[in-house]
């Protein structure tokens, strides 16, 4: 009898020069790094949509598609070297573009 540890074996921590640390993905040495998708972009549209009463959000659900979402996170993580690895991480960057930070940072 197979067991879900046979099936699924735990992730080694290095992967060919990739560095797990919990949801924290470290990529050195890679000319692009690119794991927003199309995916996240229809998540932070679908979140503008449904929150276009609070804040900002109606600008992001009238003005903007899902190519350009898309397009400003990949410029973002190119320019952090930081990948958005969850979709609620795309749409945080977005509440930090229309918001600013309300806990006491610029914005």
């Amino acid at each position: 009898m197979s067991t879900c540890h046979d099936l699924c074996p735990v992730p080694s921590p290095v992967l060919g020069g990739l560095k797990i640390a919990g949801l924290a993905v470290i990529l050195a040495d890679f000319e692009e790094i690119s794991v927003a998708t199309l995916g996240m972009a229809f998540s932070v549209l679908e979140h503008a949509e449904q929150s276009s009463a609070v804040g900002r959000w109606q600008c992001v659900a009238d003005l903007w598609t899902p190519e350009e979402i898309l397009e400003e996170l990949r410029s973002v993580e190119d320019a952090t070297r930081t990948a958005f690895v969850l979709d609620v991480s795309a749409i945080c960057h977005f509440d930090m573009l229309l918001h600013g930070d309300r806990y006491g940072g610029p914005g």
